[in-house]
């Protein structure tokens, strides 16, 4: 399963203005990937970050 919260429901801020958004993401996959995006009010996605587990290897 996975899960995704945030603090805060919806995030504004005008133009020029940072904002910043509180997520914690939990799962109990041992690889994954995760990818966020922020969604302008055209409705067009934008790709902020994306990261994987990187699956440690033994030696």
């Amino acid at each position: 399963a996975q899960k995704v919260t945030q603090d805060q429901p919806e995030i504004s801020s005008q133009v020029g203005e940072s904002a910043t958004m509180n997520c914690q993401y939990e799962t109990s996959w041992n690889s994954y990937n995760i990818f966020w995006y922020k969604q302008l009010s055209s409705g067009e996605m934008i790709y902020l970050i994306g990261q994987n587990s990187a699956p440690t290897r033994g030696t």
